[in-house]
């Protein structure tokens, strides 16, 4: 017979802590997905607006914060500076959005469609958000950070 052995003491201990949990009732109204409000995100710790690409949300009225993206061949960052984006629909994006060989990077937005880089603009999706109430909160995270591109792109 094949599998894990285990020694008398670590049944014990298994067998111990099964009892334990079996006797704790349980509230799974608590395993729930929390909430990604900016409640939350305090509770959490975590203040985006730190991060190059962060962002704060005030309302509907989301800020993200300067970032820059560094294109490899050129060795120039190019700024995109602080930018106020207004949520107006559910599940919308925000990106970064270089002009490939124009140098230069803005902070674009809103739309419920994802961004795409084509052959005239390179787009990351920084992040996504639900609009309930008039009030914006975040969905997802795409990217924190400055972006770096290779040299490829020039």
């Amino acid at each position: 017979m094949s599998g894990v052995n285990f020694t008398r003491e670590s049944a014990k201990r298994i067998a111990s802590a099964v009892r334990a949990v079996e006797a704790s009732p349980v509230d799974l109204g608590s395993f729930r997905r929390r909430s990604r409000t900016v409640e939350a995100e305090a509770s959490s710790g975590v203040d985006y607006s730190d991060f190059t690409f962060g962002f704060s949300i005030n309302g509907k009225v989301v800020t993200v914060k300067a970032g820059g993206v560094y294109h490899g061949k050129r060795t120039l960052w190019y700024n995109a500076p602080d930018t106020p984006i207004t949520i107006t629909a559910d599940y919308q994006y925000i990106w970064v959005e270089y002009t490939i060989g124009g140098g230069y990077a803005k902070i674009n937005g809103p739309s419920t469609i994802l961004p795409l880089t084509d052959a005239t603009y390179y787009r990351c999706w920084l992040h996504q958000f639900r609009y309930q109430n008039s009030v914006a909160s975040l969905y997802r995270i795409g990217h924190l950070g400055n972006i770096e591109l290779p040299g490829v792109f020039a």
